[in-house]
């Protein structure tokens, strides 16, 4: 008898919307709950979601669910989703896990916090979202529909329409033509009223129809699975599968064109240059071979947007292959001391990150900004910290978690200083045992609950201060943003459209401060803490300086 992962609907909630959330389509979900209707569902009701085998494995002693993954074959988040959602690190030794079947997924799975097609977005529609409409002049086209531009001399609004995902809206266009303004007008009403879901529809049905055949055409032609490589290549192929077609073999030929082979250092970063020099190459008379149909001016326009669009794929892979390296550098616990070959305390100096001069350079080039860069050569110290996300509705006391170093210059040589804390707020906050600072957790979204917030991952600069109940504290020097997880389900991922989370850009003030935590108690609702001893410890670190620089990276 199948296990499936399961899903219970909530106020608000889209069938088109869950099955975005869980890498689905529609139809998959209609036909696996019975549903003739896609437009109703009931606040409560029990939806499956995931089909998972029926073979359950005890973890050994030290497992975790990466180990787990690795051994079985199969998607670490998937893997994960199937589990309710543990962390991958978490210790299993004992545990009954329950292992995903095999069975293919509709499409390919995004990593957690990443917004599939945010690149194509941006050019596409320059992130004005569904109820976007060009005015097709000088487009061979004609007039460009929602934050994917579907072309209505392509038919494609239409075929939207008729889909499993677009179908919940085709009433509202009921004898108009695509391309007319009575068409239009109804399409930025239907956006403005419905927001979120109408969006989220067209992005399932763009992943369906144009990403997922494109990556399955890609990994038939050359081997290549795309949706193992990195988020920013994900997000050129989604852009290319949506400009050129589900049926284009622009990557697929850019893969056999390169000299290298994948998993080379530099594929990724080659992959991306040949893949826009074929979008916009162009014959002896100068015309844009993809495009020859369009005016010269429209033409002109594609040949921008691919010199812009091809630059922030190149700054998004960089600053990808950084944090990996960062956190596969941090996340690691140093080895033991081999006080053999010299001190423990030169020992531990050398090893304390795992992190190279270089590595430290490209996390400032990427996550800094220019004044923490020039602190940072003029010898202030920088306080970096990699969020590891945790689900506050499973960690009332708070986790210290999160890896933090300390970074600085002296002359030529960069020293590093490992700690640990938290950037996250503790349950106790939400559950009413504790109240919370002013800021920390308010109604955002005036649903009648407050909603707490975490700082939104990102450059600040705090001061030293005096704090009457905390004692000594960094506080921020500007106001800070925070991301307000407004849907009370533990996370924070107002990214996520279909989430219902929000960011708050000025509610939270000043409020968030670096301070001391208790032993395991982090007493942050929002703050980043370090327990007692890191805590001291900074503080001397830091000593005398006027001001510290703080970068916070998400991890995962």
């Amino acid at each position: 008898m199948a296990i499936y992962r399961t899903y219970t609907v909530r106020r608000g909630d889209t069938l088109s919307g869950i099955a975005h959330t869980f890498a689905t389509s529609v139809a998959a979900l209609q036909e696996l709950n019975a549903l003739p209707d896609a437009n109703r569902l009931k606040v409560g009701q029990t939806l499956k979601v995931m089909r998972v085998s029926d073979t359950f494995r005890v973890g050994e002693a030290g497992d975790t669910l990466a180990h787990v993954a690795t051994r079985a074959r199969v998607d670490p988040r998937t893997l994960a989703q199937a589990n309710g959602g543990a962390p991958l690190d978490s210790d299993i030794g004992g545990r009954p896990i329950v292992v995903p079947s095999s069975a293919p997924t509709a499409g390919p799975v995004p990593p957690p916090g990443h917004k599939l097609g945010q690149l194509s977005a941006k050019y596409e529609c320059g992130n004005r979202g569904p109820g976007t409409v060009s005015t097709g002049r000088g487009d061979s086209g004609g007039a460009s529909y929602g934050q994917y531009q579907l072309a209505s001399k392509k038919d494609q609004p239409r075929l939207f329409l008729a889909s499993a995902e677009g179908s919940p809206y085709a009433a509202r266009f009921a004898r108009m033509e695509q391309g007319d303004s009575d068409f239009t007008a109804a399409w930025k009403l239907c956006a403005s009223e419905l927001g979120a879901s109408f969006g989220d529809a067209q992005h399932a049905y763009i992943q369906r129809t144009h990403y997922a055949p494109q990556c399955a055409r890609i990994q038939k032609r050359t081997g290549v699975d795309v949706t193992k490589l990195s988020a920013t290549l994900r997000d050129v192929v989604w852009s290319t599968a949506v400009q050129h077609g589900s049926g284009s073999d622009i990557v697929a030929d850019a893969i056999a064109g390169l000299e290298v082979q994948p998993g080379a250092a530099d594929f990724e970063t080659r992959l991306i240059d040949a893949i826009y020099l074929e979008r916009g190459r162009r014959n002896t008379d100068g015309v844009l071979v993809h495009f020859a149909k369009n005016s010269l001016k429209v033409q002109e326009g594609i040949a921008a947007r691919f010199r812009s669009e091809r630059n922030d794929a190149q700054a998004m892979l960089s600053a990808e292959l950084v944090k990996q390296t960062i956190a596969a550098a941090v996340l690691s616990p140093p080895p033991e001391v081999d006080a053999s070959s010299e001190s423990q305390e030169a020992f531990l100096a050398r090893i304390a990150s795992r992190m190279s001069d270089a590595d430290v350079s490209a996390l400032l080039e990427h996550y800094g900004d220019d004044e923490t860069r020039a602190d940072f050569e003029r010898g202030r110290k920088v306080l970096v910290s990699l969020r590891r996300s945790t689900d506050w509705s499973q960690a009332e006391l708070g986790k210290y978690d999160d890896p933090m170093i300390l970074i600085w210059k002296t002359g030529a040589s960069i020293s590093v200083k490992r700690f640990i804390g938290n950037t996250e707020p503790a349950g106790c906050y939400a559950f009413g045992h504790v109240r919370a600072a002013r800021g920390s957790s308010v109604d955002f979204d005036r649903d009648g609950r407050c909603d707490l917030g975490r700082l939104r991952a990102g450059v600040y600069h705090f001061r030293p201060e005096q704090h009457p109940h905390l004692g000594a504290i960094w506080r921020a020097r500007d106001i800070q943003v925070v991301d307000r997880d407004c849907n009370h389900d533990g996370k924070f991922t107002p990214d996520l459209p279909t989430s219902g989370d929000k960011t708050d850009p000025c509610n939270a003030g000043t409020t968030m401060y670096i301070h001391k935590g208790g032993t395991s108690f982090t007493g942050s609702a929002g703050c980043q803490t370090l327990p007692p001893a890191d805590f001291d410890a900074l503080r001397t670190s830091v000593g005398e300086q006027p001001s510290l620089d703080y970068i916070l990276i998400n991890a995962s």
